[in-house]
């Protein structure tokens, strides 16, 4: 089955489907989550891992720009209880 037939078929199944972002196209949207699942396991993990770490990499570094004095241990401690 072609790309296009796909999308053809699950957008007329699915016509209240509602895209993940609002900038994103129906389209894209199941194109993206077709691949997606052709993913093995463990490219699905790696791709969540470092997703993860990006996201506690942003996280730290907002803390660390909100609380400019705070000392290492409190830094530690804030962003302990935001990631917990």
């Amino acid at each position: 089955m072609a790309n296009s037939d796909l999308v053809s078929t699950v957008i007329s199944s699915k016509s209240n489907y509602q895209p993940q972002a609002a900038d994103t196209n129906i389209e894209a949207d199941i194109y993206l989550f077709a691949c997606l699942r052709q993913l093995s396991l463990t490219q699905r993990l790696k791709m969540f891992v470092a997703h993860e770490r990006g996201v506690k990499k942003l996280c730290l570094a907002g803390i660390k720009f909100r609380h400019r004095g705070a000392s290492l241990e409190e830094i530690r401690r804030v962003f302990t209880r935001a990631v917990l």
